[in-house]
Formats: structure tokens, sequence, C-alpha cells
């Protein structure tokens, strides 16, 4: 049996990669949703990157859900889909304030 280390090293490069960018794009997200939203309703300071970032992963704990049967690309896929409708949906909602 012969493994293709160099194949490995691609296939956890790209993850890594992946959820490097899952992390900041989610922390973006969270962060211009939390300034468009919760700082003006209840007049509290915004948000920085990390704090978001940091946010993120405090409600990840107890939020997080486990699919093994799923494709790992078609649920990076729904993820990145779901924060782009959801700054969307904000960025409408944020128009009519």
């Amino acid at each position: 049996m012969r493994y293709d280390t160099r194949e490995e090293a691609g296939s956890i490069a790209s993850d890594l990669l992946f959820v490097i960018i899952d992390i900041l794009f989610g922390g973006f997200v969270t962060m211009v949703l939390w300034g468009w939203f919760i700082s003006p309703t209840f007049n509290v300071h915004g948000l920085g990157l990390t704090q978001s970032i940091g946010l993120n992963i405090f409600i990840s704990l107890f939020t997080a859900r486990s699919n093994p049967g799923d494709d790992q690309f078609s649920r990076r896929v729904i993820f990145f889909l779901t924060l782009l409708v959801a700054l969307g949906l904000g960025w409408i909602v944020h128009l009519f304030m």
C-alpha cells in the first residue's frame, strides 16, 4: 500500500485555508451585522474583527452540529452562502433604518 504524501499535504493545506477563510469571513459578517443592528439598538460599542471572531467561537460551542455523512465541500459552500444571504438581508433591512 502506497500513500501519496503530496496529495495529503495539499488536502491538509486546502482544509486549513478554508478554515481560516471561514473564521475571517464569519467574523466580518458578525462585525458588520453587530454594527448595523445591535450597537444602535442597545447603545453598545461596535465589535472589532477579533472580538467578532471570538464571539463566533463562543457561540459555536453551544450551537455547533456535526453532519459526518455530508460532503465537506458542500458544507463549506452552504456555510458561505448562508453568510452571504445573512449579510445581504441585513444590508436590505439596514437600508430601511
